[in-house]
């Protein structure tokens, strides 16, 4: 969850990296690792927009 500084705050905004990313590195919690399907990530344009993720084991 993103904080916008307050201390209270939060949002459901998240980040899906493909390298390293000292910025979040011990202020973000890491809830998941793509083991499968990095290729899909990779063609995500900034500008795309998501309707659904399905997580599955």
């Amino acid at each position: 969850m993103v904080k916008n500084g307050e201390r209270h705050s939060s949002s459901t905004e998240f980040f899906f990296v493909t390298n390293k990313f000292p910025e979040l590195d011990g202020r973000y919690t890491i809830f998941g690792k793509i083991v499968q399907g990095i290729e899909i990530l990779e063609n995500i344009d900034n500008e795309d927009l998501i309707y659904e993720i399905i997580i599955s084991n």
